[in-house]
């Protein structure tokens, strides 16, 4: 009986986890304009700081699902270490 318990409730939270990853904004936006330009041209007309600046930008807006969307996989793949010890003991 808890090992189906356990497995409704890893079901539920990784349909969570799936919903908060889709709909997580990035922590920061960028412009919509930026990166066709430089994709075409490229970043050797910038700074190395700006650069550097692009760079931790493009990492953390592709991190950036929101601290939720982190807590609900984190609390998902928890779930479904328990679950699997339940069935399988």
């Amino acid at each position: 009986m808890t090992a189906w318990v356990l497995l409704i409730l890893t079901v539920a939270c990784g349909m969570l986890t799936l919903d908060a990853f889709r709909m997580g904004a990035p922590l920061v936006e960028l412009s919509s304009r930026f990166w066709p330009k430089e994709w075409k041209r490229g970043q050797g007309h910038l700074t190395l700081a700006e650069q550097e600046r692009l760079q931790r930008l493009t990492l953390w807006s592709s991190l950036g699902a929101g601290w939720l969307a982190w807590v609900f996989l984190a609390m998902t793949l928890l779930l479904a270490i328990l679950t699997a010890r339940a069935f399988w003991l």
